[in-house]
């Protein structure tokens, strides 16, 4: 039942329910495999919660007792390092997660061979852990390897194999390269819309991705539209309270500011951050984003007003210009400054 209300978005009851069922087989056996099982699951739950510190620790207890218990190379122990490892990269952890990532990757060529899904799947997690690093052509390298080698084995239209190029799309974007990556990304989302359908989540998900990528082309109209379809789907098939949904909302929002149309994006905004402070919590890195970006959005927008009252041109004339850049980092550092002063004044 809690992974039920976790693909749901239901977090807070998943993790309550999850938490309890933990306790229950804990007091018959705390390190029996399905309890621990049972611990990494709760583990996944707090991760997408934000609660990041407490899945980390957890994560790690569990990891532990698995290699005392089933061994080194046993396929759990192999899950448990993986999972560590995503959460040491959202903690920051790059270094930590490279060393780990590598190696479990070794262990799973050895038991498992070089072309093995599940060593596939190590080795994708690898080469976005060398890019949080600062490593791009080695993050590249191993990307390219990857996806090759799943062509080889799944097929191109594996949705693992999809997957696998979209972030490899990604890749290329923070390499510089935004027309390979688009083209890239455009032919997976294709291909998975005729593999798993054009309303399946992780179709939804890679087109969000495309969108967002034509946004930075400054293609704004059809990022639009398509941020549009993508939250309507998703909104039909997770619910509009899931989190992927929301971020999708978010997305629609910052890209309809960025097209000039910064009613309907704080409108949308505001609409996001009170169902996520509700759904998510108030300190859920998700609603603190929006928080965010909704800053943004009123701080440029009163910039619009202040700059068309004298006869100047506007932001949103602007943000097809070099200059641009510069100016959003500036409007970043000013919603930080209110951040920062509006947080004195809460604790005062």
């Amino acid at each position: 039942v809690g992974l039920l209300l976790h693909s749901k978005g239901d977090l807070a009851r998943a993790v309550q329910l999850q938490r309890e069922t933990l306790y229950s087989m804990r007091a018959h056996g705390p390190e029996a495999p399905q309890t621990l099982q049972t611990a990494v699951g709760l583990a996944d739950m707090l991760h997408a919660r934000g609660e990041v510190s407490a899945a980390a620790e957890l994560l790690q207890e569990t990891h532990e007792a698995q290699r005392r218990v089933l061994g080194l190379e046993h396929a759990s122990t192999s899950m448990t390092a993986k999972k560590l490892a995503e959460v040491m990269r959202a903690r920051g952890d790059s270094e930590g997660a490279v060393r780990l990532l590598k190696e479990t990757l070794e262990i799973r060529r050895r038991v498992l061979g070089p072309e093995h899904p599940h060593t596939l799947n190590v080795s994708m997690n690898l080469a976005s852990a060398l890019q949080d690093q600062g490593d791009r052509a080695g993050a590249l390298r191993l990307q390219r390897e990857t996806l090759e080698a799943q062509e080889r084995v799944l097929g191109p239209e594996n949705p693992h194999t999809l997957a696998t190029a979209a972030i490899l799309a990604e890749m290329l974007q923070s390499a510089g390269d935004l027309p390979a990556a688009i083209l890239l990304l455009r032919r997976s989302v294709e291909a998975q819309r005729l593999v798993l359908g054009a309303h399946h989540p992780v179709t939804l998900n890679m087109a969000a991705g495309l969108a967002r990528m034509l946004r930075a082309q400054g293609d704004y109209p059809t990022a639009v539209e398509m941020l549009r379809s993508c939250h309507e789907g998703e909104r039909l098939t997770l619910g509009s309270e899931h989190p992927s949904t929301l971020t999708t909302a978010a997305d629609l929002a910052v890209t309809l500011h960025m097209q000039g149309h910064s009613r309907e994006a704080l409108q949308i905004l505001d609409d996001t951050w009170r169902t996520q402070r509700r759904a998510l919590g108030a300190e859920h890195p998700h609603t603190l984003t929006t928080q965010q970006m909704r800053r943004c959005v009123v701080v440029s927008a009163r910039m619009d007003m202040l700059l068309t009252t004298r006869g100047r041109r506007k932001l949103s004339d602007l943000r097809s210009r070099p200059c641009f850049d510069g100016l959003y980092k500036a409007i970043v550092q000013i919603c930080n400054c209110i951040a920062e002063t509006e947080t004195q004044r809460s604790e005062k």
